[in-house]
């Protein structure tokens, strides 16, 4: 405009033609002041270009035919648009970043619906919808191992949730909660276990039944309470045997019995003093019949028969010593 208007005004030095030129010596003045003011607000805006878009396009219309102010509302339309996207896709990873898997794709759905559809809020969405997918299976099976009674299971779970969502108050209660029930039930495993070892089969019974109102659906608990209900009579039986064996002098009898106590009650105090017997007995009617042996061979007669009878009040049943007294 600036440029007819000024040969006008050369030619014919008309006062209206220099009030137009100063008018639109103004309006060029505006102009650029509007458009430096645009440009140095998109480039340093941190937020949305809404606003900056909305005053280019009210220059636009203020200035319908000047190419530079035209292009500049195009660009920052643009500009505006791309920031909304990209400030939307932002806030999704944010979200996410901070394990608020709903949260984010709630607001993926609302930029959708609101136009905004590009490939990275699409996939931060799937991101988001996946997380909290597998944050969902991850309670669905808390949930079932704590209804099953696998508290291992469940503590495994819970470690996994708060390893994605640390600050989840509700499931580190509940972490605490069964750790303090794993520790009662390792402690009362112990002593039923210990009771056990040491043939108190009563004792250990009565703790392995306790166990099993803290996992009632401990497979291995219960079986052991099944177990040790049919060995509280057996225990009673091998004893009984061994300590006949042990009168009569049968110490191999004896040990045969204690062997088996042992093998099921380690540290059964009863049976390793039966054992010991039998074994003292065992070594002491050995070592008598070999000397009797030896007397007898010898021809002395009088200390074989001494020897013999020493068995045979061990061992009254001994058919060695019987027949070399014969």
């Amino acid at each position: 405009a600036l440029t007819p208007l000024a040969a006008a005004e050369n030619v014919l030095g008309s006062d209206d033609v220099g009030e137009s030129l100063t008018a639109a010596r103004d309006a060029s003045s505006e102009i650029r002041a509007a458009l430096a003011a645009i440009k140095t607000d998109v480039e340093h805006a941190t937020g949305d270009l809404d606003d900056v878009a909305a005053r280019a396009r009210a220059l636009a219309e203020r200035f319908p035919g000047t190419d530079s102010v035209q292009r500049a509302a195009e660009q920052t339309a643009r500009a505006a648009a791309d920031r909304r996207r990209g400030l939307a896709v932002a806030a999704v990873k944010s979200l996410i970043k901070e394990k608020r898997y709903g949260e984010a794709v709630a607001l993926a759905a609302q930029h959708r619906e609101a136009g905004i559809d590009t490939p990275e809020l699409a996939a931060a969405e799937a991101e988001a919808e996946a997380a909290a997918g597998a944050l969902g299976d991850l309670r669905e099976r808390l949930a079932t191992a704590r209804a099953e009674g696998r508290l291992d299971d469940a503590r495994d779970a819970c470690n996994e949730i708060l390893h994605s969502l640390p600050g989840d108050t509700e499931t580190r209660a509940l972490l605490t909660e069964i750790e303090e029930t794993l520790r009662e039930i390792s402690a009362r495993r112990d002593h039923a276990d210990t009771a056990r070892r040491r043939g108190d089969v009563t004792a250990a019974l009565g703790l392995y039944r306790e166990l099993l109102d803290l996992e009632p659906r401990s497979k291995e608990t219960s079986d052991l309470v099944t177990q040790l209900e049919a060995e509280v009579g057996k225990r009673r039986e091998l004893l009984a045997a061994a300590q006949t064996g042990l009168v009569a002098g049968d110490g191999a009898a004896a040990r045969a019995h204690t062997a088996e106590l042992l093998e099921l009650y380690p540290e059964d105090e009863d049976a390793r003093d039966l054992d010991a017997a039998a074994a003292g007995i065992t070594a002491a009617v050995s070592s008598l019949l070999s000397r009797a042996r030896r007397a007898k061979d010898a021809g002395d007669a009088d200390t074989s028969a001494a020897l013999l009878d020493v068995v045979l009040r061990i061992a009254p049943g001994n058919a060695e010593a019987g027949a070399l007294r014969d």
